[in-house]
């Protein structure tokens, strides 16, 4: 069901370069390789890096989301799952934003809705100590329009929101 919403909303093409930021075990980075896309893949856990890269042979690299993709500029940039966890998830969303070809692309998140559930999962890794972020749909509208960006769709998928975000239209105000 996720892997559909996603699939839908960012409408990956053939031969384009789409960087999986907080690819994790590398479930959308393959599945976007399937598709035809060059997909990159960044994760900060060096040990999920070098998991994905035997598995898959495809290009990952360590880097947190906050610092941004060295390199290629990309078609469109997909985290799934990574931004909660995120320390400045403002940062993060601008970075994401950045590392899009001058004049187009566009950010694809998937993040928890703010339910009974996404507490309990917020709560479960706070017993593991690690803190969470959750996002209303308000929020996400800040970042993107902190990031030059503006939400373009979204998308219900399980207990997620799927969010695509695209530069700001002339005479929008970032």
């Amino acid at each position: 069901m996720e892997l559909r919403a996603v699939l839908r909303v960012l409408r990956p093409r053939v031969g384009e370069a789409i960087l999986d930021a907080g690819c994790g075990g590398g479930y959308y980075t393959e599945a976007l390789h399937r598709q035809g896309a060059l997909v990159t893949g960044t994760d900060m856990s060096i040990e999920m890096v070098r998991q994905v890269r035997r598995a898959t042979g495809l290009p990952v690299f360590a880097s947190n989301l906050e610092q941004g993709a060295a390199g290629p500029v990309f078609d469109a940039v997909l985290s799934c799952g990574a931004l909660e966890f995120c320390r400045a998830p403002e940062k993060a969303v601008r970075e994401m934003a950045e590392a899009l070809r001058p004049g187009g692309g566009r950010v694809v998140l998937m993040i928890p809705a703010v339910t009974m559930l996404s507490h309990l999962y917020r709560y479960y890794h706070a017993r593991h100590g690690v803190s969470i972020n959750l996002f209303s749909f308000a929020d996400v509208e800040s970042m993107a329009r902190a990031a030059g960006l503006q939400i373009t769709e979204s998308r219900r998928a399980g207990f997620n929101h799927v969010v695509r975000m695209e530069p700001a239209g002339e005479g929008e105000q970032p």
